[in-house]
C-alpha cells in the first residue's frame, strides 16, 4: 500500500527492499510489483498484499521481506 499512513510507516522502505531482494535472486522478471492505494487497515500499516495468493501482510518491517519472497 502507497497511502501515506503505510508509505510514511515503513512501506516505502519495505518496497524498495522488496525490489532490492528481487533483483538479488534475479527474479524480477517472474515477479511485479505493484503500488496499491489504502487497503483499510492502517493500523497495521505497513501492508502487503501477496498474489495470486490475495495474503495480507501488516506490520511488514525489512526482516520479514526475505521470508515473504521465500514463502510465496
Amino acid at each position: 500500500c502507497q497511502s501515506s499512513s503505510c508509505w510514511n510507516k515503513g512501506g516505502k522502505a519495505a518496497c524498495e527492499l522488496l525490489q532490492e531482494e528481487l533483483e538479488r535472486r534475479q527474479i524480477t522478471e517472474q515477479v511485479e510489483i505493484k503500488t496499491t492505494g489504502c487497503f483499510k487497515k492502517c493500523t497495521q500499516a505497513p501492508n502487503i498484499v501477496m498474489l495470486p495468493d490475495t495474503i495480507y501482510y501488516g506490520e511488514i518491517q525489512r526482516h520479514h521481506i526475505r521470508s515473504l519472497i521465500d514463502e510465496h
